[in-house]
């Protein structure tokens, strides 16, 4: 018996030094990884925020400025420099940090302490989650609001409390306002809100929670009213942006591109590695869970059983979202793998809990994934040292960036626009207008190039091919 204690014990210092191990990795890897051109829009946003350019009207986007101004400390700190960018995958690393510990603490209340445990591992181990979840892009926050709005919710109902679920509201009107794409998310905890309290004569709680989420638009809305930039920002985030996605054109990237093997980029290493595998098989293990939770503990409307109908049905509806999406990109399956995740966690949770019956089934159980588990942590660690050693070549724009800083004064503006230094025209750095496949409608409402120029009396024009630059757009030459 103290034996079989001690063979136990050692074995969970064994995983718990493991699991370290393999988050260390997982950090070096999103910290290390190499930098993509949209994450440097978002911090370029972020600076033109910093010196006072009012978002919507003085540069286009279609992203919301909240994720922006969650940026701009950085700048405080580190100044218009390449060591804002580091610092930014560091504040991303922060926001990973959270998101586990948030969903350990709701997974905890929602299923089980064991469920929350094993999240843990499962999550470390998903390739996608590991290559999403540390860039520097608005769906991280998103996510780690959501999360935390969740855990407040179930809070809110195991306590009673009106103020918590005024809270939990408000919270989810940041995330709808952080990233639109969470809307349908949003919408599922609205309508099983509405039924719960409709059932059991609850409509205060249903009331308490519009008004929280209601209040987070009045804030919303109210502070671009009074800087004059409303109309700009409901065009601009409620119409073009879902116009823009509507007119993607590259349709390669369905659900189930980032599945495909050699990609070094996401997985780490090249052919079909154990990490690889794991993808494919998450799905499968996750409907393991899905048919536990809704067949074995089936679908009740009490204290906990609301939450459980919210994963489920938001689970399925991203599942199916991905589907039909124009271009499921790699960000688009960072709420779906935690969805994934949580209730793979939760399936290896029953199968353990059937064993329960047989001490030999058991242990033989456990040594079976005590296998798996040291093979995923072995490839783990492979694979995240590898790419935090990918680099890319075009990142020797930096010394010619340094280059572009000392002859371009920091109060001038610049076209094409470069990072850290005034627009010469209305979109930022990595954000250009010919970038994009824009509706007409959202090009006729970019200013023209010669008119926006004198007005913002820009000086500098980085020309390396003058027929091409002539051709933006007649007029141009005579302005140059």
């Amino acid at each position: 018996m103290l034996f079989r204690k001690l063979l136990l014990f050692s074995g969970f210092a064994v995983i718990i030094f493991i699991i370290i191990l393999v988050a260390f990795s997982v950090f070096q890897s999103g910290y290390y990884y190499q930098y993509d051109i949209d994450e440097i829009n978002h911090l370029q946003k972020a600076y033109l925020l910093a010196v006072g350019s009012k978002p919507f009207t003085d540069f286009f986007s279609i992203h919301s400025p909240i994720f922006h101004a969650f940026l701009i400390p950085l700048f405080a700190l580190f100044g218009f420099t390449l060591k804002a960018i580091d610092a930014g995958r560091l504040v991303m690393i922060i926001l990973f940090c959270a998101r586990i510990v948030l969903s350990f603490q709701l997974i905890k209340k929602v299923f089980n302490v064991r469920t929350a445990l094993l999240f843990i591992p499962v999550y470390l181990f998903d390739p996608f989650t590991v290559f999403t979840s540390m860039q520097i892009r608005p769906d991280n926050l998103m996510l780690t609001v959501y999360i935390f709005g969740l855990l407040l919710f179930v809070q809110s109902f195991l306590t009673r409390s009106l103020r918590l679920i005024l809270l939990s509201g408000f919270v989810f009107g940041i995330t709808l306002l952080i990233q639109i794409k969470v809307l349908g998310s949003v919408l599922i905890i609205l309508m099983v809100l509405a039924l719960y309290s409709h059932v059991h004569y609850r409509l205060k709680e249903f009331w308490f929670f519009i008004a929280g989420f209601v209040l987070s638009f009045i804030l919303f809305f109210g502070y671009f009213i009074l800087n004059g930039s409303f109309v700009a920002m409901f065009t601009h985030l409620f119409i073009f942006a879902p116009l823009i996605a509507s007119s993607a054109t590259y349709s390669n990237l369905a659900f189930g591109f980032f599945y495909n093997p050699n990609n070094a980029f996401i997985f780490g290493l090249e052919g079909k590695p154990l990490n690889w595998m794991y993808v494919w098989i998450l799905p499968l293990l996750s409907g393991a869970g899905l048919y536990k939770v809704v067949v074995e503990k089936g679908i009740k409307f009490d204290k906990i059983g609301i939450l459980r109908v919210i994963l489920v049905l938001t689970f399925i509806f991203q599942f199916l979202t991905m589907f039909y999406l124009k271009n499921a990109y790699i960000q688009y399956y960072l709420q779906l793998t935690w969805f994934l995740v949580v209730f793979v966690a939760f399936s290896i949770d029953g199968l353990l809990s059937s064993l329960s019956y047989s001490k030999l089934a058991q242990n033989i159980c456990f040594v079976i994934l005590f296998i798996l588990f040291i093979n995923l942590a072995n490839v783990s660690l492979e694979a995240n040292r590898a790419r935090s050693k990918i680099r890319d070549n075009s990142l020797v724009w930096s010394a010619n960036l340094r280059k572009i800083w000392s002859i371009i004064p920091e109060s001038s503006s610049v076209f094409p626009n470069i990072l850290y230094r005034p627009i010469g025209y209305p979109t930022a750095f990595g954000d250009e207008e010919f970038r994009y496949p824009f509706p007409q409608l959202v090009k006729q409402q970019l200013p023209k190039y010669s008119s926006y120029f004198q007005k913002n009396k820009t000086q500098y024009l980085i020309i390396d091919d003058m027929a091409s630059f002539i051709r933006l757009e007649e007029g141009l030459e005579n302005y140059v």
